[in-house]
C-alpha cells in the first residue's frame, strides 16, 4: 500500500491494522515512490533511507523489528499506556513513522501537546536560537527525542539548562529510528566497533534493502564512533574525513568551530576534488561572513575552507540533514585562488 506523507489519517490506520494483523499488506510512504514489484510475505514497512547523498534505497521491516524498537523506547522512557505523542515529523522518514507507532502501542491518538515527542537538530537550533514559542512549546514535554543528525555540545547544553527535556538518539532508516539513547543502547541493543566503523546487532535491525542486502540482524553503519566513558560518541561518517594538502581533516570538526562564529545561522562543510590539493573544504553557510572572516577565525590551517557559497537557507535532504547532491553542483559565492605554503 503506498501513501504520500500527507495522508496521515490513511497512514494511521493501515499502521494499525499491520500493528494488529502482520499480515496486512506492507505500508510504504514516499513523495516519488520507488519502482516495487515484489515484496516479501514478512515485510510490514518498506522506508527510503534519509542519507545526505546519492539515491534513497528501501529498507523492509517486519512487524517485530518495529515493536521491538517501540518496546525499546517505552521502556528506556518509562512510558504506560494513555501517554501521548505528538507528530512534528515527516512520515515519509522512519522517524514520523515511529511517532505514529508508537502511539499505536500507547493506545493513545496523536495530539499537539503530548508527553514524547521527536525533532531534529535544526528544529533544535530554532528554538534555541529564533523560535521562542517553539523553545516555550518544547519545554512542555516530559521528553524531547532529537535523533537524525548530529548535535553540537553547546546547542545540547542550551537546551537542557533552558528546561528542553533533551534525549539524544542514535539510530537510523535500516534500524527503525534511534536505537542509542543519551550514548546507551537501548534494551536489547549491542554496538560494536571494526576500525572504528560502528556495527548495530539488535532486534530493531530490519531486514535489509529491497532487492539488495540483507542484515542478518547486524546492520554494518558508515559512520565512525568510539566509547567514551561507557557512552558511545559517533564521530562522524568515514566518508566525512577528506585529504587536503596531506592532512587529513574531520569535517565535522571544522563544522563544529565554524558554527560558534557569531553571525552563522546554519553551515555545512564538505569537500571538493582538486588537483593542486587532493581535495579542497568547502564551507555552505546561512549568514553574511565572507570567507576571509571564516578563515582568519581558524587557527588550524588545514581546516581552513577554500570556497564559501552564501545561502539564504540550507538545502535539505532527509530528515533536516544538509542536501550534499546539491550544495556539491552550487556556485562557489567566494574562492581563493592563490597558492601559498603547503597548507595556507
Amino acid at each position: 500500500m503506498i501513501f504520500s506523507p500527507e495522508q496521515r489519517v490513511e497512514i494511521s490506520q493501515a499502521l494499525r491494522e499491520l500493528w494488529q494483523q502482520p499480515a496486512a499488506p506492507a505500508v510504504y510512504v514516499s513523495h516519488q515512490p520507488a519502482q516495487v514489484s515484489s515484496v516479501p510475505s514478512d515485510v510490514a514497512l518498506l522506508v527510503e533511507t534519509s542519507g545526505s547523498q546519492g539515491s534513497p534505497k528501501l529498507v523492509m521491516h517486519t512487524i517485530q523489528s518495529l515493536k521491538a524498537s517501540v518496546t525499546a523506547t517505552h521502556e528506556f522512557l518509562g512510558a504506560k499506556s494513555g501517554d501521548t505523542w505528538t507528530l512534528q515529523l515527516p512520515l515519509n522518514h522512519i522517524a514520523g513513522i515511529m511517532v505514529l507507532l508508537r502511539s499505536l502501542m500507547l493506545k493513545s491518538e496523536i495530539t499537539d501537546s503530548g508527553n514524547f515527542t521527536a525533532i531534529v537538530p535544526t528544529q533544535l537550533y530554532r528554538a534555541i536560537n529564533k523560535d521562542e514559542e517553539l523553545r516555550a512549546y518544547l519545554k512542555n514535554f516530559d521528553a524531547v527525542l532529537v535523533g537524525g543528525g548530529s548535535i553540537e555540545d553547546t546547542l545540547l547544553n542550551q537546551a537542557r539548562e533552558g528546561g528542553i527535556k533533551v534525549i539524544t538518539t542514535y539510530g537510523m532508516s535500516e534500524t527503525a529510528g534511534g536505537c542509542v539513547y543519551n550514548g546507551i543502547p537501548l534494551n536489547g541493543t549491542s554496538v560494536s566497533f571494526n576500525e572504528n566503523l560502528i556495527s548495530i546487532t539488535s532486534q530493531v535491525v530490519g531486514l535489509g534493502y529491497l532487492n539488495g542486502e540483507l542484515f542478518e540482524g547486524t546492520f554494518k553503519t558508515q559512520d565512525l564512533g568510539e566509547l567514551v566513558d561507557g557512552k558511545l560518541k559517533v564521530l562522524g561518517r568515514v566518508d566525512d574525513v577528506a585529504i587536503s594538502g596531506g592532512e587529513k581533516v574531520r569535517l565535522i570538526e571544522v563544522e563544529n568551530h565554524i558554527r560558534k562564529i557569531q553571525g552563522i545561522q546554519d553551515v555545512h562543510v564538505f569537500a571538493k576534488p582538486d588537483l593542486e590539493w587532493g581535495q579542497k573544504i568547502i564551507v555552505a553557510v546561512v549568514g553574511s561572513l565572507s570567507l576571509e572572516e571564516i578563515r582568519n577565525s581558524i587557527a588550524i590551517p588545514a581546516w581552513k575552507p577554500r570556497g564559501l557559497i552564501r545561502l539564504e537557507s540550507m538545502p535539505l535532504k532527509g530528515v533536516g540533514k544538509p542536501d550534499r547532491d546539491k550544495l556539491g553542483i552550487m556556485p562557489l559565492t567566494e574562492i581563493r585562488e592563490e597558492k601559498r605554503d603547503k597548507l595556507g
